[in-house]
């Protein structure tokens, strides 16, 4: 690497991203061809937050020496931040071919596996990045969100405390971690969490909106009054641009007065932080609700609570006196299968049964779209662990779905919110209202 490849990367490791591009492209105007040049400046564009221009010069280098891993590393790099899990699996293949030891690999291609629904087979690529990096804490903090979606919570908990070990300056793994303990009934132990994640950065959202729910699960009011309005002031200061990162509705149950313009801005800055990031995704993902070649409609229940849990007690029976005659029956499990008689009796009322929690929104969302689904019924709307931002890529002009038990009232016990199915005959149409119809009478009564 010459002198000013030397000059650049400094300037690029302290931030000074101007300054190292200048250089960077002071080397190529001298040596187009200058693989490392390219590379450079692609990994300083993947800094900068611009993949598809990291993606050009990364390739670029690649056509001048395909056989360093580091180049295919920041390629797959680059197609992630392309929303191209595929891709950049494959590239990331590549770089361990050509460099089996490769930890920085294993660690992406685990993240790639996760985009594709594997999170077996990622948890199995982390653990081969740690056994390489015994120290490496943010593959040891990635394992742990694997094994704490798999319901592994004592392995997560403790993959969670060797990061820390590795590397205590991570509030936002102190403030998952403390979510884990939180869910554990640990709550003292989560609020230590919450309260080290606040000293290393002060105005840490998450962290402030979880110290309050468990000082209120804790009785423990103290500090309450100063930490709310703060919470409340950032909303409306920042729900327009969508950079709020705590609970609205949490905020809302607190004592503090506030105007009904202020609500209407918690339920917008709700809806905002939730959907916003895939409503964007939806052009890439290609979804077409175009009429399908087939006489039933397809309806679609999408739950965190297909268990030993009031809303399933709630619906015992529903599913089998769908007329299967004009419907298929799909349920989607976002939660935690408890193998109680309950899960097992969703599993055999429906025709079709599939297990979602492992996956991203995006996943979950494109698999249901590959179901061809006519009506996506959202069982959560927005109670507890809901994952309302699988909906976000489903709706459009040609879709339609009916959303959201309210657990106040069995006389409006579901709220049906519905756009446009598509509707290929004259037949579909009629099972469509009828469907609706049926489904408001049974569920309200």
């Amino acid at each position: 690497m010459n002198q000013t490849l030397h000059q650049a990367l400094r300037h690029q490791h302290a931030g000074e991203l101007q300054h190292a591009e200048q250089l960077y492209r002071k080397v190529l105007a001298d040596d187009p061809r200058n693989s490392e040049a390219l590379h450079l400046l692609g990994t300083l564009a993947l800094q900068a937050g611009k993949p598809a221009v990291a993606y050009q010069l990364i390739q670029q280098a690649i056509q001048v020496s395909a056989n360093i891993a580091e180049y295919w590393l920041n390629l797959g790099i680059a197609q992630a931040g392309l929303n191209q899990p595929q891709n950049a699996l494959q590239a990331l293949e590549r770089a361990l071919q050509l460099k089996p030891e490769f930890a920085e690999a294993w660690y992406h291609k685990a993240n790639a596996l996760l985009r594709l629904g594997r999170p077996e087979d990622a948890a199995d690529c982390l653990r081969q990045a740690i056994k390489l990096r015994p120290k490496f804490a943010a593959a040891l903090y990635r394992l742990g969100t694997v094994q704490q979606q798999q319901d592994k919570l004592e392995e997560a908990e403790s993959c969670y405390r060797k990061s820390l070990q590795h590397n205590p300056k991570q509030p936002n793994l102190l403030v998952d971690l403390g979510n884990l303990l939180a869910s554990r009934n640990h709550l003292a132990d989560a609020a230590a969490c919450y309260q080290r994640a606040l000293k290393l950065q002060p105005n840490h959202l998450a962290a402030l909106d979880n110290l309050i729910g468990t000082q209120l699960k804790l009785c423990d009011w103290r500090r309450l009054d100063t930490i709310r309005p703060r919470l409340l002031e950032s909303i409306l200061q920042n729900w327009e641009t969508g950079r709020v990162a705590t609970r609205p509705f949490l905020v809302a149950q607190l004592p503090l007065e506030i105007s009904s313009v202020e609500r209407q801005q918690l339920a917008r800055a709700m809806t905002r932080i939730r959907t916003e990031p895939l409503l964007s995704l939806r052009p890439q993902l290609g979804f077409e609700h175009r009429p399908a070649e087939r006489t039933k409609l397809r309806i679609g229940y999408l739950s965190t609570d297909f268990n030993n849990h009031a809303t399933t007690h709630l619906i015992q029976g529903l599913f089998s006196r769908h007329d299967r005659t004009g419907f298929e029956v799909f349920a989607y499990s976002i939660g935690k299968n408890d193998h109680s008689a309950y899960r097992q009796r969703v599993e055999t009322d429906v025709d079709t049964f599939r297990e979602l929690r492992s996956l991203s929104p995006v996943e979950a969302a494109r698999r249901i779209y590959q179901d061809g689904i006519d009506i996506l019924i959202d069982l959560n709307g927005h109670a507890g662990l809901n994952r309302i931002e699988i909906l976000a890529p489903q709706a459009g002009t040609d879709s339609g779905h009916v959303s959201g038990p309210s657990r106040h009232s069995r006389r409006n016990l579901y709220r049906l919110h519905y756009y446009r199915c598509h509707c290929h005959t004259a037949r579909r149409a009629g099972l469509l209202r009828r469907a609706l119809r049926n489904l408001a009478g049974q569920l309200s009564g």
